[in-house]
């Protein structure tokens, strides 16, 4: 007797009758049916589409998977049930959307932090490179959302439709990451090649030293001679600036006692009638001896000379190449200053040959490109070097007072690059963050200058003990000064633009104000008011 058959009736059933009809006793059997699955709508359906379909229709389907991919990524992947990578592309768009909003309220709320930010390269590098995977990821799920769509039943034309609309999406989003990144990455280069990371202190003292050079390297230029010196000495806590100005022909100037450069020259720089202060940069580089693992000899020994002058600590130093100096104005969108008298743009070459006067900057307000810039700070026919210093000083104000945000955002890069070539310095950079905060405050705070120029002092036979005195008054009237200070007017014996040294002119005696850029005073005074630019 054989074995009972166990299988289940349905294939019972289906043995007797495979047609589904009716079986030996002419019932008809009934077979278990899938439940009913509830139609998808246009959108949800798989990606596979049929050939028969409406292409129109499929390539509505494949820019609108796009377009929503573009707007909310992840939202294109849910739409054809996708949900596991739509939800995991939607997660991380939250996420970048979160750390933009962040950005954005620390822009708003503290300019401060965000700047300094903008200083730290590791900062920068994370930014530089996030933006960059950020604009290839967000490309290949616009590009991916779009291929959901079905584009391989469409024919030629459309596809070209569809991929033109597809890359210009792409672009859409990927064209301001990428300046994002090329923006970071010119700020970052800029950082890591003008400021050093050297050892030395970690925050900054209360009172800044920072010494401002103009050299006249250039083609033309065997050497750098520093026509311009400045040292700007800043209040950290309340951002209040005293400028001091010496003049380049100023002579027998000392230095510390302990210094290499003191010992040789006990009296002074007194090397003959070319040991001017603007010399001592290039004696210093071609006596590199003297100063054993100095990485700027040049520099170091301005540095020296001009603290045992001022009788104060000199911190760091700006090298500034101003024959590159117009490429830095034209970055900054140009300059506007009051011109007090017509600056002749010719006559006197920066090597000192006579070249042919082309035009002239005419009094009045003006907006002066780089090149005219240039001129207004260098032109040396028809003026001295005192009234030169007082045009450099008041373009450097300019620079500061004006720089236009959205110029130096579209021409950043180019600024970036000619800082690189055309600025040195020694500050390290771990203490930029803390500088920062120091700019922003000395931006809006009072700034003031000291001139040392004839009558104040002579250039031959300088009173360094009076200039130290001077200093160090300027300095305490500086921290003790008031939130604002009242346009002085002062008396002074004479105008330096006709009593410079070895003129042989006396000018007569008069009152000027202290909005005449070229007078000489014996106290600081605002630089806003002597400078005008409105």
């Amino acid at each position: 007797m054989g074995a009972p058959d166990r299988r289940p009736a349905v294939d019972k059933a289906r043995e007797r009758n495979p047609d589904g009809g009716t079986d030996g006793l002419g019932s008809a059997t009934a077979l278990p049916q899938s439940p009913a699955q509830p139609p998808r709508d246009s959108l949800s359906r798989p990606a596979r589409v049929d050939s028969v379909a409406d292409p129109n229709k499929v390539l509505r389907r494949v820019l609108t998977l796009a377009a929503v991919s573009t707007i909310m990524p992840g939202l294109g992947h849910l739409l054809v049930g996708r949900e596991r990578s739509g939800r995991m592309i939607f997660k991380a768009y939250l996420c970048l959307l979160a750390l933009g909003g962040l950005l954005l309220v620390v822009a708003l709320l503290s300019k401060r932090l965000l700047l300094e930010l903008a200083v730290l390269p590791s900062a920068l590098r994370l930014l530089e490179y996030g933006a960059v995977v950020v604009a290839i990821a967000w490309c290949l799920v616009i590009i991916s959302g779009a291929f959901l769509g079905g584009p391989r039943r469409l024919d030629r034309v459309r596809r070209r439709i569809a991929g033109v609309v597809v890359l210009t999406l792409c672009a859409v989003v990927a064209v301001p990451l990428v300046f994002t990144a090329r923006y970071a990455q010119a700020q970052r280069g800029l950082i890591t090649s003008v400021f050093t990371e050297t050892a030395g202190p970690r925050k900054l003292p209360d009172r800044l030293n920072i010494l401002l050079l103009g050299g006249d390297a250039g083609a033309d230029r065997i050497g750098v001679r520093t026509d311009s010196v400045n040292l700007a000495s800043v209040d950290t806590k309340t951002g209040r600036t005293v400028m001091f100005s010496l003049p380049r022909n100023l002579q027998n100037v000392p230095f510390p006692e302990d210094s290499a450069l003191a010992k040789r020259f006990p009296d002074g720089f007194d090397c003959g009638n070319e040991c001017l202060l603007n010399a001592i940069y290039m004696y210093a580089v071609n006596h590199k001896d003297l100063f054993p693992g100095v990485h700027n000899p040049g520099a170091e020994a301005v540095k020296q000379a001009v603290s045992a002058t001022l009788g104060v600590r000199v911190d760091y130093y700006v090298l500034v190449n101003l024959d590159g100096f117009k490429e830095i104005i034209d970055a900054l969108g140009g300059v506007t200053i009051r011109v007090d008298k017509k600056v002749p743009i010719g006559g006197i070459a920066p090597d000192g040959t006579r070249v042919p006067v082309t035009r002239y900057i005419e009094p009045g307000l003006r907006e002066l490109n780089g090149y005219e810039a240039l001129w207004y700070s260098r032109s040396r026919s028809d003026s001295d070097d005192y009234a030169r210093m007082a045009r450099q000083r008041c373009v450097m104000g300019a620079i500061l007072h004006q720089a236009d945000p959205w110029s130096v955002l579209r021409n950043y890069q180019k600024l970036a690059r000619s800082a690189k070539s055309l600025v040195s310095t020694d500050i390290p950079r771990r203490l930029l963050p803390d500088l920062v905060d120091v700019a922003l405050q000395a931006k809006d705070a009072t700034i003031t200058n000291l001139q040392f120029v004839p009558p104040l002092i002579k250039t031959v036979d300088p009173d360094f003990d009076l200039i130290r005195h001077k200093v160090a008054g300027a300095i305490e009237a500086s921290e003790h000064a008031p939130t604002t200070t009242p346009t002085p007017s002062i008396s002074t014996p004479g105008d330096s633009a006709g009593s410079g040294a070895g003129s042989g002119t006396q000018s007569t005696a008069r009152s000027v104000t202290a909005a005449t850029p070229g007078a000489s005073t014996d106290r600081p005074v605002d630089l806003g008011s002597v400078c005008r630019y409105s």
